[in-house]
């Protein structure tokens, strides 16, 4: 138990640390580049961070045979691994994702490819709808 305690602190001053430095990255960028490049490379970060975060949720697995192939990512499954060695009580289950050096892993790069696109436009929406909401509310506001 201790040494858990020990291991998740260390993990959340990892990211405080990698936090730090990325904003650090985004000022330094957006002073050089400014601040569309910045929005736009703060988007393709984020895409990717979700597209890893989805890797990290379960997914549906239905008899032993769909344990050699078990798909991964969001919104198109991008990652599939061979977990045909675990051996799990029963069946269907919810499976997370094993080990990377100990199951077979296939990427698909078009798939991750075609994930990065969607998430970039929809967040290009996002901030369209955002702005235009800004612009109608100050031209509002001010029109008084």
């Amino acid at each position: 138990m201790r040494g858990n305690l020990y291991t998740n602190f260390y993990i959340l001053i990892g990211y405080g640390v990698a936090s730090i430095i990325l904003c650090l990255l985004f000022y330094t960028l957006y002073s050089i580049c400014g601040k569309t490049f910045t929005i736009r490379c703060g988007f393709l970060f984020l895409s990717f961070m979700i597209l890893f975060y989805s890797l990290s949720t379960p997914t549906e697995v239905a008899t032993k045979a769909d344990m050699a192939s078990v798909e991964f990512g969001y919104p198109i499954r991008f990652l599939s691994q061979d977990l045909s060695s675990k051996d799990p009580p029963s069946f269907p289950r919810m499976q997370g994702s094993g080990s990377l050096h100990d199951d077979p892993v296939t990427m698909y790069w078009g798939a991750l490819l075609i994930n990065i696109v969607i998430l970039m436009v929809s967040l290009e929406i996002l901030l369209f709808i955002f702005y235009r909401l800004k612009k109608y509310f100050t031209h509002t506001r001010h029109a008084k």
